[in-house]
């Protein structure tokens, strides 16, 4: 409740909108939910939710003595030949998580479709973040495999390569791994934020400047100060 009385006050420097993405199924909701909460394990097998319909959560953050404020979209389940619903969904998102069951090959094949969707509604970032900072976590939800043969930690390696992004495999009850994957996904977000915060430049990353920041004498002044004179 106190996060979100953070966003709805501008209690904050930054804040910006994230998604985790993935097949139903595959915990998604389960490990966003125990990011949320900072939990440090998760039993998968007993836990894990499949969710049909759009939640967000809202986590504070401190990284370089800024308080950033981040909006956690759960994007839910899809038919494969209609992805349209999930760049409605990730519009003006600054990146996100996506989240395959190391047990599920068709779980990561459909991952290009998710991350090509997701882009297409995502903002900002430079390359090679074009279109959002992402993740890659491989969970393993130790029922219903279904599928002889899992998806080899090497394969998930080389699409997160291929795609930009860092790769983290869920080993255990551990959420490290997970924690992990969010914090790097909001790093490279606040890498991108330009030195002053100019407001403009900060809408076309997808993040929006909070009263923390306007009360920064010295960023006022970075902002505001003008140019140098030319001795005339």
């Amino acid at each position: 409740m106190a996060q979100l009385e953070d966003l709805e006050n501008g209690n904050y420097h930054f804040s910006f909108k994230l998604a985790v993405l993935g097949d139903v199924g595959v915990g998604k909701s389960t490990l966003l939910t125990h990011h949320v909460q900072d939990d440090e394990v998760v039993d998968m097998s007993a836990e894990v939710e499949r969710g049909y319909c759009a939640d967000f959560l809202i986590k504070s953050y401190e990284k370089d003595g800024r308080k950033h404020v981040v909006q956690w979209w759960d994007i839910p389940g899809v038919e494969r030949g209609d992805m349209s619903m999930v760049t409605r969904l990730c519009a003006g998102a600054a990146g996100g998580v996506l989240v395959f069951d190391r047990d599920s090959p068709s779980s990561f094949e459909a991952l290009g479709a998710w991350l090509a969707a997701a882009k297409q509604g995502a903002v900002g970032g430079r390359p090679p973040q074009a279109h959002g900072a992402w993740a890659l976590v491989a969970n393993v939800i130790g029922i219903e495999a279904g599928e002889s043969e899992g998806v080899s930690p090497d394969v998930a390696r080389d699409f997160a390569r291929q795609n930009g992004m860092e790769y983290f495999e869920m080993t255990g009850p551990s959420m490290e791994p997970f924690h992990q994957a969010c914090f790097d996904v909001l790093s490279k977000v606040v890498s991108n934020i330009p030195e002053p915060p100019e407001p403009s430049l900060m809408l076309r990353q997808g993040i929006a400047v909070g009263g923390l920041l306007a009360a920064d004498g010295r960023v006022r002044e970075a902002l505001y100060k003008p140019p140098p004179s030319d001795g005339m």
